[in-house]
């Protein structure tokens, strides 16, 4: 429900009078807009119960309208992967949407939001990969975005070990990637400070990963003493990590 009370299908009955009123007459890009926020607000009918629905249809019809119209890619892209789908047909859907050049932000937060909700395997991988792209595109995250990309990193610093990540990570991003993006997401923000002693060792690791020796050195030092009576299991690790960083200078 929305802070008014009214569920997702009552926010969808508001506005399609509006957008359907809107498509007479509405030609290109304007139609394409028009048709693929229809398609989002059956999509909240759609989740409401209305399943004979079909948000799809509107998204493809927008595109027919406007071939490049990236809210109906990044919409469809978003469809795809809710219903465990085609990861690479809503990749595709989601690089038509970025390349049209019009509402790269609201793109990346639907990508980010599509991927979120999945829950096997490819979930952190392409989360990382969509925000190492944003970092290389020059684009900005917002808080809500910044807060998908911890757990993804997280993981890491659970199933990886000083000098790499997990495997299943090795081959999305190069471990200077991986580095590159992390303090992109979370160097300048409250991680730092809230996350504390998580943010640091995290950050050890993917330096020490990306071969930044020096680097990695001073950050696993102020993880030691960062490291309060909740992680003494980590310290030997730790200790570990400075001796061997130590004697290779």
């Amino acid at each position: 429900r929305g802070s008014n009370g009214l569920t997702l299908g009552g926010i969808a009955d508001t506005v399609v009078p509006v957008l359907s009123r809107g498509l007479a007459g509405a030609q290109g890009a304007r139609r394409g807009d028009l048709l693929a926020h229809l398609g989002w607000a059956h999509f909240f009918k759609w989740r409401d119960g209305q399943r004979q629905l079909d948000p799809a249809a509107q998204y493809r019809e927008a595109l027919v309208a406007d071939a490049g119209n990236p809210y109906a890619h990044a919409m469809l892209g978003h469809w795809l992967l809710w219903n465990h789908e085609s990861v690479a047909e809503a990749n595709g859907h989601f690089a038509a949407a970025l390349a049209s050049g019009r509402e790269r932000h609201y793109v990346h937060h639907l990508q980010l939001a599509a991927f979120d909700n999945l829950r096997d395997d490819s979930r952190d991988p392409n989360l990382l990969r969509v925000a190492n792209d944003m970092r290389i595109g020059g684009d900005s995250i917002d808080p809500g975005g910044r807060d998908k990309l911890w757990n993804p990193y997280y993981a890491m610093l659970r199933s990886g070990r000083p000098g790499r990540g997990p495997d299943r990570l090795d081959a999305t991003l190069s471990p200077e990637a991986l580095l590159l993006t992390y303090r992109w997401l979370f160097a300048t923000s409250s991680y730092v400070e809230s996350k504390g002693f998580l943010y640091t060792i995290q950050l050890a690791r993917l330096e020490e990963a990306a071969g930044d020796s020096v680097s990695a050195l001073a950050s696993y030092r102020t993880a030691l003493g960062q490291a309060t009576d909740g992680y003494t299991d980590r310290r030997a690790a730790i200790d570990s990590a400075i001796v061997r960083l130590a004697s290779s200078r």
